[in-house]
């Protein structure tokens, strides 16, 4: 519910757009009630043999009703669509501004492929929440209450059973849904980004691979992270056979039973014989409110998950804070030295330190060489220069002056960097550099 709640805020700057989708959602289904059942009237008073100039009214109103409900249709989809695509601009912005104060020091923790997982598809996971849960539910109640309210007009005996029928198939099935599909949703997460990883880290390491004779092995692996999706996948498609299938039982089961009700009603003259037909077809065109419910509760887990997962990574705190009044870096020209004074660093606590009682002295123009293993704590070294993390104790300093109370732009502005896995933008070569 905490994760749920979350995400509600997230629609707050758009809640005038939304509000706007659901009334033209809402518009859009009364009208499309009103088509069937003006249409279903009109057939029936036709087939009595009353003056054409009686039907008058119920033909412009079957017209009318049509090109309200087409109207409707394509503004609401319209204004929908460009809510929920504002809203996944509005998450991307959010979740960058989140994770770019911890880089590249809290990302290393993520293997790349689960990383863009989180950020583009589970993001993309996210609109759901909207587009398939908040709407429809909103858009149901209010049909439902519309409908409800129609049947009264016939008789509170019908209105009764067609809202029972409504509740059922809007909260019932997408309840049982839901239950069935417990745990689903997070093995679909974990499995697709599984696979992502899977797939990135082999492109990423495709010559380590080909060299070393891993290919088959690569493969294999790709094999079976597909197949554990293609399992998530199939369970899924099951559970929306079936709420499909219950969907369409309720739908025809509410109209053959409503119907059933109303004929001793038309017998007595309690209802006008004309009505019967209505009354069948408006039932059916209710049920295109709360039918979309039940896959919507089904794929909300897969959502909070992937909210989850997101959250984990936008929550972690910077691992190192600015000062709120950052000192701008004393320009000095006769060049800079940077030096390190008895430092020692863990990236966790309790760990093996990576760097011991480390202290050395660069002056601007000269030439130094550091050397060692693989793991010996030389691109440590150049983190910790560049202010991506904080020393566990001792003291980096520029010109004798410590840097953390530095602006972080400007300190970062005096050290050129060329790592082992640096990105080559699609710019010129002055804007790369």
């Amino acid at each position: 519910m905490k994760t749920f709640t979350r995400l509600l805020a997230f629609l707050s700057p758009l809640r005038w757009r939304i509000a706007l989708a659901i009334l033209l959602g809402s518009v859009m289904l009364v009208s499309s009630i009103s088509l069937f059942g003006m249409a279903a009237y009109l057939i029936a008073a036709a087939a009595l043999g009353p003056l054409l100039v009686l039907l008058s009214i119920p033909i412009y109103l079957v017209q009318t009703m049509g090109i309200v409900r087409a109207t409707s249709r394509y503004v609401e989809r319209l204004v929908s669509h460009n809510t929920t695509l504002r809203l996944l601009a509005h998450l991307r912005v959010w979740a960058y501004k989140r994770i770019e104060p911890q880089a590249p020091a809290h990302l290393l923790v993520h293997r790349s492929g689960d990383l863009l997982a989180r950020l583009v598809a589970d993001i993309e996971d996210l609109q759901n929440v909207y587009l398939r849960v908040v709407s429809p539910m909103v858009v149901a109640l209010v049909i439902s209450l519309f409908t409800f309210g129609i049947f009264s007009i016939f008789s509170p005996e019908l209105a009764w059973v067609a809202l029972a029928f409504l509740a059922t198939a809007g909260l019932g099935v997408p309840c049982l849904s839901a239950w069935l599909s417990r745990g689903l949703g997070k093995q679909q997460v974990a499995a697709r980004a599984a696979l992502n990883t899977q797939v990135v880290d082999g492109l990423q390491g495709i010559q380590d691979v080909l060299a070393f004779g891993r290919s088959q092995a690569q493969l294999e692996g790709l094999a079976a992270c597909d197949r554990a999706l293609g399992r998530v996948q199939r369970r899924m498609a099951t559970i929306t056979g079936l709420q499909s299938a219950l969907g369409d039982l309720l739908m025809n089961t509410a109209m053959w039973v409503l119907i059933i009700l109303a004929i001793p009603m038309v017998a007595t003259r309690y209802i006008d014989g004309v009505y019967l037909g209505v009354i069948g077809l408006l039932i059916l065109a209710s049920f295109e409110a709360v039918q979309p419910l039940a896959p919507a509760f089904q794929g909300l887990g897969h959502s909070l998950t992937a909210a989850e997962r997101v959250f984990a990574v936008t929550d972690a705190p910077p691992p190192v804070v600015e000062s709120d009044t950052p000192q701008p870096v004393q320009v000095n020209p006769g060049g800079y030295t940077l030096s390190f004074e008895q430092v020692h660093f863990t990236y966790l606590p309790g760990e093996r330190e990576v760097l011991s009682d480390i202290s050395f002295e660069l002056r601007q123009g000269l030439r130094v060489a550091i050397v060692g293993p693989s793991g010996a704590g030389k691109s440590t070294l150049v983190r910790l220069a560049l202010r991506f993390r904080d020393p566990t104790s001792g003291i980096i300093c520029l010109n004798g002056q410590d840097i953390r109370p530095y602006n972080l732009r400007e300190l970062r502005e005096l050290v050129g960097v060329v790592a082992q896995d640096t990105y080559i933008f699609n710019d010129t070569l002055r804007a790369n550099l």
